[in-house]
This record gives structure tokens, C-alpha cells and sequence, in this order.
């Protein structure tokens, strides 16, 4: 089978699209099929718009006798992708984990998704045009592979497409990492200062509970991969109370080492991981404060490292792969 990856940022870049870029594409080449990557190159020093009309050529010129076109966005590359797609009668599966047009209305208006679409505020100019391009594409390709069920559900109500065409294709949980016992009550928060990741509460909360126990701390730095991996294997545990978050990729690699967690309830990993982490409700600070004192109890903390060992579900490379052949296949 031949196929095209279309994707915002790869290798050297560094980030979570990069990553998964990757990762399902050696998965792809061991199963046999002819794979090839299209990644941002100058399109990221080029206008909106005009870069999605250069990437959109980019994909014509390398979609011919394509079976299938895998993009991992809805918009940098998933609004080129679907339009290729039906240009060419390729077609298209578009990856989302993410919201854009939420994420974006957020840096300005901190709102859950839920709220968002539930009752779609007013939007700016430029807001409504990227409503309609994700409509379009929401509309138009082929396939429609969420991440989580959450996710799907709210934005099937929002934007009103076949709901026979949207499918779960899982994020990749990979298998237990080496980890090491806390020499400190370190809480990792370690994601992009975004207005949805809800940093303000954060630092309220935390404040809240030092004055409690001042043993706790928090660490709000930035690392490359490698060292965030190296912070997570020795921290005590990581916090992630954001106003929606919809898979997050350091609760997953916080399961994967091991190391108990706080999430927020609004999430599409809320059910997978509901009876593993202490989940908090995000716009409430009593409860933000009243689960981190909880995990600096020694009895408490335990339990919840229990659970978290005994977690033991895995979806490989491989099997997000095949998924993607199989959706392939059935459409």
C-alpha cells in the first residue's frame, strides 16, 4: 500500500506531531507498505494561507497513484490534505488529538471545550474563517480518527459531520520505563505555558498547599524530550489540572514511568485512567490544593503508586498502524 504522511513538524523539530510522525511511520515500512513524509519546511516562515497553499501543491505533486493520505492535524496540513484528497480521489484520514480553533479562542477567553462548543461564543474574524476550514475538512475527508471518544463526541454536535466516519484510533502507550524512588516531593508540570493548561490555578492551588506542607515543590521549567523523560522517571509525581486537556502526552509518560499523577476531569483520558490517578475538578482551587496535599501523604501516594504499576495497557506503533491500514480498507 502506498502511503503519504502529511505532517507540521518532523525530525529534528521536536514535539509531539514529530514523534508520532515517526513512530507510525516505521511501523508502516516494517509492515511492508511504501510510506513517505510531507513536512513544514518553508512553509513555516510563509503567511497563513499562503503556506497552506504551498503545502497543498507540495501534496498534489506527491500524491499520484496514492492509496491513501495520513494527516496529522487538522488544519496546518489536514485543510490541504482533504482538499488534495478530493482533487485527486485520494483518501484521506485526518489525525485529531487536538482543537485548534478552541486552543486558539483560549489564549484570550480561558474556557473548557465543553463550554466552547456547547455554546459557541462570539469569535473574531479570523476565528470564524478557521470554524468554516475545519468544517470543511470535518466534512470532506474520508476518514475522521480521534484520539479519544470525548473529543469525537463533543465535536461531532459541533461541527455536524457523518458520524459513521468517525472512528478511535488510540495515542501510543508504550510499554513500563525504568524509574527511580523520589529523593524529594517534586511535582512535574512541564507542558507549553498555554492559557488551556491553566497555570494561574496551578500556582494558586500549590501556594495554597505549601502553606500546609512546605516539603512539596513544583517544577514549572521547559525540557528538551530526553530530559523531560529523566526529570519523570525521578520526580514524585506530575500534575496536569488543565481547563481541558484532551489525551496529554505527560500523563501517558507518567503512567509509563510509573509515577502517580493529577489530571484534570475534563479529558479524554478520563476513562481510561479514572481508577489509576487522582482526577480533579480544573476550575475549582480547593480541589487542585486538596489532591496535592493528598499526594504528599505517604499512605495516599503509595495507593496511588499501586495502581499506577498495576496499569498495564499498551497500544504500540504497530498496532496504531494497522488500525490505520484497516480503516483503509473499510472505507
Amino acid at each position: 500500500m502506498k502511503i503519504v504522511i502529511t505532517t507540521g513538524i518532523y525530525p529534528p523539530d521536536v514535539g509531539g506531531p514529530a514523534r508520532y510522525a515517526v513512530g507510525i511511520e516505521n511501523a508502516l515500512l516494517e509492515q511492508g507498505h511504501e510510506v513517505k513524509v510531507l513536512s513544514y519546511g518553508i512553509e513555516k516562515k510563509l503567511p497563513t494561507g499562503v503556506r497552506h497553499l504551498w503545502f497543498l501543491l507540495r501534496v498534489l505533486l506527491n500524491t499520484r497513484k496514492t492509496d491513501v493520505i495520513i494527516a496529522l492535524d487538522t488544519f496546518s496540513v489536514g485543510l490541504p490534505s482533504t482538499i488534495a484528497g478530493n482533487i485527486t480521489g485520494t483518501k484521506t484520514i485526518i489525525r485529531i488529538g487536538g482543537d485548534f480553533l478552541w486552543e486558539q479562542y483560549t489564549e484570550h477567553q480561558i474556557i473548557s471545550i465543553k463550554d466552547f462548543y456547547g455554546s459557541l461564543p462570539k469569535l473574531s474574524f479570523k476565528e470564524r474563517l478557521l470554524r468554516k476550514a475545519l468544517k470543511y475538512v470535518f466534512n470532506h475527508a474520508d476518514v475522521l480518527a480521534f484520539t479519544t471518544a470525548w473529543q469525537r463526541d463533543i465535536e461531532q454536535k459541533a461541527y455536524e459531520f457523518d458520524s459513521e466516519k468517525a472512528v478511535v484510533v488510540a495515542n501510543y502507550f508504550g510499554p513500563k520505563k525504568e524509574s527511580y524512588s523520589p529523593t524529594r516531593k517534586n511535582f512535574i508540570w512541564a507542558v507549553r505555558p498555554v492559557g488551556f493548561k491553566n497555570k494561574d490555578r496551578l500556582m494558586k492551588a500549590f501556594a495554597l498547599a505549601r502553606k500546609e506542607n512546605p516539603e512539596i515543590s513544583l517544577d514549572t521549567n521547559i525540557y528538551p524530550r530526553e530530559e523531560l523523560m529523566q526529570k519523570i522517571s525521578e520526580c514524585y509525581a506530575v500534575i496536569l489540572p488543565s481547563v481541558s486537556d484532551i489525551g496529554p502526552n505527560i500523563i501517558i509518560e507518567s503512567v509509563e514511568h510509573n509515577k502517580p499523577f493529577i489530571c484534570t476531569k475534563e479529558t479524554g483520558l478520563f476513562e481510561t485512567l479514572k481508577d489509576v490517578g487522582r482526577f480533579v475538578d480544573p476550575e475549582d482551587i480547593e480541589d487542585i490544593k486538596d489532591a496535592i496535599l493528598e499526594l504528599a501523604n505517604y499512605d495516599t501516594y503509595s495507593a496511588y503508586k499501586g495502581k499506577v504499576e498495576r496499569f498495564s495497557k499498551e497500544h504500540s506503533w504497530g498496532d496504531i498502524a494497522k488500525e490505520y491500514v484497516t480503516l483503509l480498507k473499510n472505507n
